[in-house]
């Protein structure tokens, strides 16, 4: 596939961030704590960050902070000691094992499948957003990871009550290969 799910810059400041963007008339969601796995069969756990996302209809912008400073997130430390901004490009897949066979088949490391998932704010109260995902191997994309998601349960990713932006933007732009 080549349709971007979302692109995920890394902050050093969620909440300076987040008014910028609300300032140029988008519409940002409640912050959203992550947790997941690193490695095929590992436990679910925190991450030690999470985000605040600009929704569209079927793809979204995500930026992402530590939650807390004084304890950052190894990854985040990563990120931010090189730039602050985009680091991961995401492209949906309806079968992240099948994408996994795929690169590996051509002699590209990967994560494996892992899940990963979220609490998500929605009409009837929180709920837990999960996906699985399928990553390049970082030494194969030294300036950002390359990413593949299905969305387990994108009812609560893409609600309709985030995606109007002040603004009038409708799409994250896609990419081209």
């Amino acid at each position: 596939t080549n349709n971007p799910n979302h692109v995920r810059m890394a902050v050093r400041d969620l909440n300076a961030t987040a008014a910028c963007y609300e300032a140029m008339g988008f519409q940002l969601t409640p912050y959203s704590p992550h947790s997941g796995a690193f490695k095929p069969g590992e436990p679910v756990k925190s991450l030690g960050s999470g985000n605040r996302c600009v929704m569209f209809q079927n793809n979204y912008l995500e930026i992402l902070a530590n939650e807390d400073n004084s304890k950052p997130a190894e990854r985040m430390i990563k990120w931010l000691g090189h730039h602050q901004g985009a680091h991961i490009i995401c492209f949906d897949s309806g079968n992240c094992a099948h994408v996994d066979a795929r690169v590996r088949g051509l002699g590209i490391e990967t994560s494996g499948v892992i899940p990963l998932q979220r609490e998500i704010d929605t009409p009837e109260g929180v709920r837990t957003a999960k996906f699985e995902r399928c990553q390049l191997a970082a030494n194969n994309s030294p300036e950002g990871y390359i990413q593949f998601t299905r969305h387990l349960t994108p009812h609560y990713i893409y609600q309709p009550r985030y995606i109007q932006h002040a603004n009038g933007s409708v799409h994250l732009a896609d990419t081209v290969p």
